[in-house]
């Protein structure tokens, strides 16, 4: 194994639990995980499953009960900085305008203004938001908005991404649109990404391998290797003949859980 593909991301035997009504509620159960350098892995699962708390975990916002989450080979004991986190809601600034939402982690980490707006203005490149860098988020559509919340995410250069239902939101052309160009970003980097989804189309269609995690306490039920070719032409990938194999598989693994989860509802 080459040094550019060593282990970036690892969660070895990590239970959580979290307090509710005087007891604790497991979450996650006996999870070990490992993503390298340049990894796109998705997880699915049903609700309440803790596809978001791994992502939290990640970030260094929770601790686990049991086991490590180690970072480039050191424990994860506090915020982790080498990490961006990307949420279903944008949560930009409404009073601040394009460049000055980007910008905004820059100036929290005390970037000077001139490498800063240097910065700001090559990731509004990157991200095809010419002719948007002076609107309101109030003036631009959901599709715009999330490329900003992504753009002022990618500006920092972390490391790795933890995307959390990112386009969830989203209607069905919007997320292709969101799908190819996220895509795009990751295959011009070094980014690992770490992708939480509800969604099996979209987890096949963006994952070199998807998680499955199965109802609370979300156990690693199965680990499936994405085996399709890139780049991916996403608008109509659909059709190919693996991608409904794959699709199968993994409806099958999750159908169970899915359905109690409906009946408990």
């Amino acid at each position: 194994m080459s040094s550019a593909r060593r282990p970036i991301l690892e969660f070895s035997a990590v239970d959580k639990s979290f307090a509710r009504a005087g007891t604790r509620l497991p979450t996650l159960t006996n999870i070990t995980l490992a993503l390298r350098e340049r990894d796109f892995v998705a997880v699915v699962g049903p609700s309440g499953s803790g596809k978001s708390t791994l992502l939290d975990l990640a970030a260094g916002l929770l601790r686990p009960d049991r086991g490590i989450v180690r970072y480039d080979g050191m424990p994860v004991d506090r915020v982790n900085t080498a990490v961006g986190y990307v949420s279903q809601r944008d949560d930009l600034l409404p009073w601040r305008m394009v460049r000055d939402n980007i910008a905004l982690p820059l100036e929290i980490r005390g970037i000077p203004r001139g490498e800063r707006q240097e910065l700001v203005e090559q990731q509004i490149g990157v991200i095809g938001l010419h002719g948007f860098a002076d609107h309101f988020p109030s003036q631009l559509s959901a599709g715009m908005r999330k490329r900003v919340s992504l753009a002022r995410t990618l500006v920092y250069r972390p490391r790795t991404l933890l995307m959390d239902e990112p386009f969830a939101d989203l209607d069905a052309q919007l997320r292709v649109l969101m799908h190819a160009e996220l895509l795009r970003l990751w295959e011009g980097t070094d980014l690992t990404v770490l992708f939480v989804t509800h969604d099996l189309m979209e987890a096949i269609v963006l994952a070199d391998r998807v998680i499955v995690l199965s109802a609370r306490p979300g156990r690693i039920r199965l680990e499936q290797q994405v085996d399709l070719p890139r780049p991916r032409p996403v608008a109509r990938f659909g059709t190919h003949a693996r991608f409904g194999e794959l699709h199968d598989v993994l409806w099958a693994e999750i159908k169970d859980d899915a359905a109690r989860g409906i009946a408990a509802t």
